[in-house]
């Protein structure tokens, strides 16, 4: 488990340096994106099909 935790913050560190935006930024943006996804899935959903 520690050995985990140590990979998963070395390849958020990295992921830092190439973007140059801080994990707050990070998270917001792959939020952001859930969002669309689910709210594009959600118009599918709710759209009338023609049969």
């Amino acid at each position: 488990m520690y050995m985990l935790s140590i990979e998963v913050y070395t390849k958020l560190e990295w992921l830092k340096q190439r973007t140059h935006e801080n994990h707050f930024a990070m998270k917001a943006q792959i939020y952001l994106a859930a969002q669309q996804a689910a709210y594009s899935e959600l118009q599918k959903l709710s759209t009338p099909r023609a049969a």
